[in-house]
């Protein structure tokens, strides 16, 4: 099957645009090469290449690359979400060396951890801590500790650990404070 411009003796010249699609894609595909040339060449310093305008090649490109996406959606993303990693809101290591221990002795044959899914009495010393959530769930120490460090909440039931239980004052009878006065006279 012949082409478009064959059947119409079209020459085509080598100069082509891409079509729109590959131009909307092109950009986010070199910029993931970029970054991995960049990182690649700024761990052995030693090697680094230079332009004859002086400046670093995998930097310069990087340059390049980033100003081609500005003004693009993925640009605003890609800052929200280095933004967002700032916050990291896990709990201090005080708080995951104060969790309950639960006992050897308490731990039945079938209960397992919910991250690691190995049955706790199968480990020669376990150290099994007990979340103050809703549903106490259980789990290994070592799989638990890097979780918390990340996020306040139990990974099962969503609860946040951080938060401090509100008690309610139950408002008082007008009775009630009339019959203390009673009392005394």
């Amino acid at each position: 099957m012949s082409t478009y411009e064959d059947e119409h003796n079209i020459q085509t010249q080598h100069t082509e645009r891409a079509p729109d699609h590959e131009q909307h894609r092109r950009p986010h595909q070199t910029l993931a090469t970029l970054l991995q040339g960049f990182f690649a060449e700024t761990d052995n310093s030693a090697e680094l290449h230079f332009s004859p305008s002086g400046a670093n090649v995998p930097l310069e490109q990087f340059t390049r690359a980033l100003e081609t996406l500005e003004g693009l959606p993925i640009q605003e993303s890609l800052l929200e979400q280095l933004e967002q990693q700032k916050e990291v809101k896990g709990v201090s290591q005080e708080f995951i060396d104060s969790l309950e221990r639960v006992n050897k002795k308490s731990l039945k044959p079938d209960m397992t951890c919910s991250i690691c899914t190995a049955d706790f009495v199968d480990d020669p010393h376990p150290l099994v801590v007990r979340l103050p959530c809703d549903g106490k769930h259980k789990f290994d120490l070592e799989c638990i500790a890097p979780w918390l460090k990340v996020h306040s909440k139990c990974p099962l039931c969503r609860k946040d650990l951080l938060e401090k239980k509100k008690f309610v004052d139950l408002p008082k009878d007008d009775e009630e404070e009339d019959e203390d006065w009673d009392m005394y006279g």
